[in-house]
């Protein structure tokens, strides 16, 4: 049993090493990181920037050109977007904005009742799935009704947007309702 205990507490001398070590060169790379400074094109695989290298970057929110069309307009103006776009779109323009329906036929209804004067959509809500039901709940059918629509829902706008990384370049289309 002696030898079994010291071949164990040889074992372990090695493990504190180690684990010193580690630790010594994680605060090494944390140092080095930190210190590093913020990169000059932000990337997911490059992620040096300095103590806040997170909150550094720049903001990359989508439809920030599409929402300056807003910026002129009194803030109650009502505008209908499809529920992917409509926290984006908000945090940008401060107007009012209510979520697409998902059912088409109840488009024309809400445009009513909570007295919507544009309508918002990029070419993202264009493409449609294999599954109507997924076509209804992601906006898509509802943003193709509009599209097939100009008597109700006249083009105004259409802004292009590129993005550095993670967003594919989108169109935005902006509708007046008539």
């Amino acid at each position: 049993m002696d030898g079994a205990a010291a071949c164990l507490e040889l074992a372990r001398v090695p493990e504190k090493a180690a684990t010193i070590g580690m630790s010594a060169a994680c605060a090494v790379a944390g140092f080095v990181w930190i210190a590093g400074g913020a990169s000059a094109s932000p990337g997911l695989l490059d992620p040096r920037g300095g103590t806040h290298f997170l909150f550094s970057r720049p903001p990359l929110t989508r439809a920030q050109t599409a929402a300056q069309y807003f910026g002129s307009m009194p803030r109650n103006t009502g505008v209908m977007a499809p529920v992917g776009l409509s926290p984006e779109i908000v945090y940008l323009a401060g107007k009012r904005f209510v979520a697409l329906p998902f059912d088409p036929e109840l488009l024309d209804r809400f445009v009513n009742e909570y007295r919507i004067a544009y309508l918002m959509t990029s070419n993202e809500y264009l493409q449609r799935y294999n599954n109507p039901t997924a076509n209804r709940y992601t906006s898509r059918d509802v943003t193709d009704y509009i599209v097939r629509h100009p008597e109700k829902y006249e083009p105004v706008q259409i802004q292009k947007e590129s993005y550095a990384a993670f967003y594919q370049e989108q169109e935005f289309a902006i509708f007046r309702v008539k």
